[in-house]
């Protein structure tokens, strides 16, 4: 009896990339590239007259909404399909989001698209694909240790300040904000590295977006809480 087909579909609106991608991919006896897809929308109408897939690659950034914003719905909507984020953003916090909100994989661009095939094989025999640079990652998240809750270090100013500095607002806007001077601002960053033991706000952001990661549990499909928003 004759294999079945492995079937795979794109989301990816970078042409040229998925032309070469795909010059490696046509001629594989064992797979079938089922259909390519430039953005959310588009994906939902064909999936809807081609349901069946085994591995869907999925970018990021895409016009009207994100892979990784489309992840949850998607995943809800194929169980059985493995989910695999393809981009060229080597952030662990789409990293993080990816895996919360239901990827199966995080594959960076920066491979030899020769090695395509056997990255399908892999998947294929049940294996996780996870770029080496991205599971470094994982694997120094787990062994470190759990950083010491900010709400018990910071006062909750403070803590607001470092959630205006992530959404980007400069000194004079956050002062603007929390209703303080600029000074005020100062003063309170000044307490902020001397409580967290850093030297500049960019690492003291970071500590404020690892504070979140800790207190965020994965928002997985299967949450009757989390809304379902149309595609």
């Amino acid at each position: 009896m004759e294999e079945k087909p492995l079937r795979i579909a794109f989301i990816e609106d970078d042409p040229i990339y998925l032309r070469l991608l795909k010059e490696h991919l046509y001629f594989l006896p064992w797979l079938l590239i089922v259909f390519s897809v430039n953005s959310i929308k588009m994906f939902w109408e064909k999936h809807r007259a081609k349901a069946d897939l085994d591995i869907l690659f999925i970018d990021i950034f895409l016009p009207e909404k994100s892979g990784l914003e489309a992840l949850p719905k998607i995943r809800k909507k194929l169980p059985n399909t493995q989910l695999i984020i393809l981009t060229q953003h080597e952030d662990y916090h789409f990293l993080w989001k990816a895996i919360f909100n239901g990827a199966d994989g995080y594959l960076l661009k920066d491979f030899p698209m020769s090695k395509m095939p056997g990255f399908l094989k892999i998947v294929k025999a049940g294996g996780a694909l996870i770029s080496p640079s991205m599971s470094k990652v994982l694997l120094q998240h787990f062994r470190s240790p759990t950083p010491e809750p900010l709400n018990e270090i910071l006062r909750p100013k403070e803590i607001r300040l470092l959630q205006l500095f992530a959404e980007g607002y400069s000194y004079e806007e956050a002062a603007q904000m929390l209703g303080i001077s600029v000074d005020g601002v100062r003063y309170y960053v000044k307490r902020i590295y001397k409580s967290l033991q850093v030297k500049n706000k960019t690492d003291a952001v970071q500590r404020f977006r690892d504070y979140l990661d800790a207190q965020q549990p994965p928002n997985r499909i299967g949450d009757p809480n989390r809304p379902e928003d149309d595609p």
